[in-house]
């Protein structure tokens, strides 16, 4: 008769768990293969947030507000003149924002100015509050300066921020930041005269100034200030500010405590980067955060369009094309023109040879009908990749990854001119200047509208996606399915080893056991090898970061890092020694038999990276994905077939190249494979980031360092290298194949039971 529903999924669940090989198998590949249907589930993008309300108000920022924006860039600049030619970045930054204080004191807006101690990455002493090799050891520190607009006719409970980065490195230099700075005022200006506002809003000016060697230089310095000047904002003011004397221990602020002012909950944050002045032919929104956080894509879609309606006749997106890059389109800040110049990298080329290949492979299969359509699938797959490996990467691409660590959506716009623009004020007329600050206006104003008609923080739209192209996107629901796919082959063979054994496991059986025997697993040495692999790793990290704080070569710190991965492989070794020297195989006893402790320990080295890489899927998938689709095989394919097996089924071919393959030690070869898996993710990291791969470990503890953290460092060597430690020393230590010393281990129990 008919199996009723429950007994029929149970038996198919049965099936799964007994040819768990094969399943697992079709689940990985099918999971590889399933990124390449992103572009065609992609889906156009949308604004979910109809309280925006975009284009429903007349923009009132026009030509007298653009002449106000013209008049105080001309006096910042004359205030720069007036410093003369020796004067250097840090008189000139100082001289800019005392210009603007005082302006926006004459409007009557409340204004903060602080100055905040940076936690600096001074290698070799990394004391908070030191300059890098000043000799009177004064504190290294970034300064912000605000002013708050209130909203006369509301309870002013909500707040908007607009931020202005000024000291970057990779600008135009003072008259650029002359330029936003005459923007910020003028718009400033304008809100405090609006009669719509129903939220305060701040303007925020953010020291960019490059802190030493840090990577991310001015971002970097931007990011650290907008942290500290958020973490006041919020109340937490320890070691936040700066003491009035710095030779006294009284942690006050520079300045009164009460004077901090402040506008309600911040819900959104623009962050706008000028680095070529009032000249503009390309908006680049940058939305990575921290880790690959993302801010709601309500708020980065109404980026990227109001952007455009501001700008019609410019380049705006996400600058996602490695082949069609804004420095082939415009020049932002003083090194666009410089990277055009040297022209294609290797890796750019590589990537134009592979989209070549794929899409004559996409033709040949397709027909020239299709051409259109392979190309366009092949860039969509592209400019997912580049936006997923800077989500991965986990570095922020501008200021506005701090506002995200606070809870609040925000993004980065970065402007960018003209190529062969000049970089002197003498190169555009009022004129042109007039009417790039009106735009420029018209913009941020129609940013703030929207946020103004907001109520609290965005909540409709998405936080986890993936853009496919400036207007098409991947949700969390169409995305994590090839992820979802590859755990799962991980997952369902350490279920079938847990539950059904291991025998045959190494390709000969169904995994049932022995003549349909069950045997125990001894769980206690496995979990303890698989806690001390992973401790291992740990220290490892700490280790490598322990090289790097003490100021040594990127060379040397990466090859100390080899050698204490090597010594913590040998450490492994013994103490899985330790653990199986007594025997415990699987011929411990006729009335309990065990499993042999590979398979064992091959169950625990499973269950432990299907949790580690799903857990990461929830914070970072970029990250988590690729290091799943590396790690599975690897964990899949211990195996330690018996050695006489592998002989006799050699000695019988009677083909010549099986018969030499006899003679090499497969397990000796396969866990050497193992073991290095990890120096060849990072050659192929290495690769992809334009660095030596003889420098990783020193570029991996580095980025730890600049900022505080990060998934990529723990996953490397908290996830990675123990997997694959434990992969490799199932596959080849003697002591895991459980035939020395069967019965030693089970007498000793019985001994201590009697």
């Amino acid at each position: 008769g008919a199996m009723a529903p429950r007994d029929a999924v149970i038996a198919a669940i049965g099936r799964v768990f007994r040819h768990h090989r094969n399943v697992s198998a079709v689940l990985y590949v099918v999971g590889v293969l399933g990124v390449l249907s992103y572009p065609l589930l992609a889906r156009r993008v949308f604004i979910d947030e109809n309280a925006f309300l975009h284009g429903h108000g007349a923009i009132g920022f026009g030509a007298d507000e653009a002449l106000s924006a013209h008049e105080y860039a001309l006096k910042a600049e004359g205030v720069i003149d007036a410093l003369g030619a020796d004067a250097d970045g840090n008189a000139i930054y100082d001289a800019l924002t005392n210009f603007a204080a005082n302006e926006l004191d004459a409007l009557g807006l409340d204004v903060s100015k602080r100055e905040y101690p940076i936690e600096f990455d001074r290698r070799g002493r990394r004391r908070l509050g030191e300059n890098a090799g000043d000799a009177d050891s004064s504190v290294a520190s970034r300064k912000t300066t605000h002013a708050v607009v209130r909203a006369v006719k509301s309870s002013g409970r909500e707040g908007v921020v607009f931020a202005t980065t000024i000291g970057a490195s990779d600008t135009d230099g003072p008259i650029a930041d002359a330029a936003a700075i005459g923007l910020g005022l003028a718009f400033v200006k304008y809100l405090a005269t609006a009669k719509w506002l129903a939220k305060d809003f701040v303007w925020l000016v953010l020291d960019a100034r490059p802190l030493g060697s840090n990577p991310g230089g001015s971002t970097h310095a931007a990011v650290h200030a907008a942290d500290a000047w958020l973490r006041e904002y919020y109340g937490d003011e320890t070691k936040a500010r700066l003491p009035l004397d710095k030779k006294s221990k009284n942690k006050g602020a520079r300045g009164d405590a009460s004077a901090f002012a402040r506008a309600g909950a911040l819900q959104q944050a623009y962050v706008i980067e000028m680095p070529a002045g009032a000249a503009v032919d390309v908006v680049a929104v940058r939305p990575e955060g921290r880790n690959g956080a993302l801010p709601n894509q309500d708020l980065l879609n109404t980026a990227v369009q109001l952007s455009r309606r501001a700008f019609p006749r410019a380049k705006v997106g996400l600058d996602l094309d490695p082949l069609d890059p804004i420095e082939t389109r415009a020049r932002v800040g003083g090194a666009g023109e410089a990277k055009v110049r040297e022209g294609e990298n290797k890796n750019v080329a590589l990537i134009r040879r592979l989209s070549s290949f794929l899409e004559r492979i996409g033709v040949f299969c397709l027909g020239k009908s299709r051409a259109f359509a392979v190309r366009q699938f092949v860039g969509d797959l592209r400019r997912a990749s580049v936006f997923a490996w800077r989500c991965a990467r986990g570095v922020p691409t501008g200021a506005h990854a701090a506002f995200k660590s606070f809870a609040l959506d925000a993004a980065t716009l970065r402007l960018g001119a003209p190529l062969g623009s000049a970089r002197d004020k003498a190169h555009f007329g009022p004129t042109t200047n007039r009417e790039t600050f009106r735009k420029i206006g018209s913009l941020l104003e129609m940013l703030a509208r929207g946020s103004n008609n907001l109520i609290e923080q965005l909540h409709h739209s998405m936080f986890y996606y993936v853009m496919t192209s400036d207007d098409a996107f991947l949700s969390i629901a169409e995305y994590v399915a090839p992820q979802a796919a590859v755990v799962a082959a991980i997952a369902i063979v350490a279920i079938a080893l847990a539950t059904r054994g291991g025998d045959g496991d190494d390709g000969n059986g169904d995994g049932d056991g022995e003549q349909g025997a069950r045997r125990e697993h001894d769980w206690a040495p496995a979990l303890a090898l698989a806690a001390a692999a992973h401790a291992a790793g740990a220290g490892v990290g700490y280790a490598s970061l322990c090289f790097y704080d003490a100021a040594l070569s990127p060379v040397a710190t990466t090859g100390l890092t080899v050698l204490s991965a090597l010594a913590a492989h040998a450490l492994l070794a013994k103490v899985a020694f330790s653990l199986y020297a007594d025997g415990g195989g699987p011929n411990s006893t006729p009335v309990v038999p065990r499993e042999p402790p590979w398979v064992t320990l091959k169950c625990v080295a499973l269950a432990s990276a299907a949790t580690s890489t799903a857990a990461v899927t929830f914070f970072n998938f970029p990250l988590a994905w690729p290091t799943t689709v590396a790690l599975a095989p690897v964990c899949l394919s211990v195996s330690q077939r018996d050695r006489s097996e592998e002989r006799r089924d050699d000695t019988k071919s009677k083909r010549p190249w099986r018969a030499l393959a006899g003679w090499v030690d497969r397990r000796t070869v396969k866990s050497t494979a193992m073991a290095l898996t990890p120096v060849f993710l990072a050659s192929l990291v290495s690769l992809i980031e334009e660095t030596s791969p003889f420098a990783f470990a020193h570029h991996l503890a580095e980025n730890a360092r600049a900022w505080r953290g990060g998934f990529a460092f723990p996953v490397a060597y908290a996830v990675v290298w123990p997997a694959c430690a434990l992969s490799a020393l199932a596959t080849r230590a003697d002591v895991l194949r459980g035939t020395r010393g069967a019965g030693q281990r089970e007498a000793r129990a019985e001994s201590k039971k009697s």
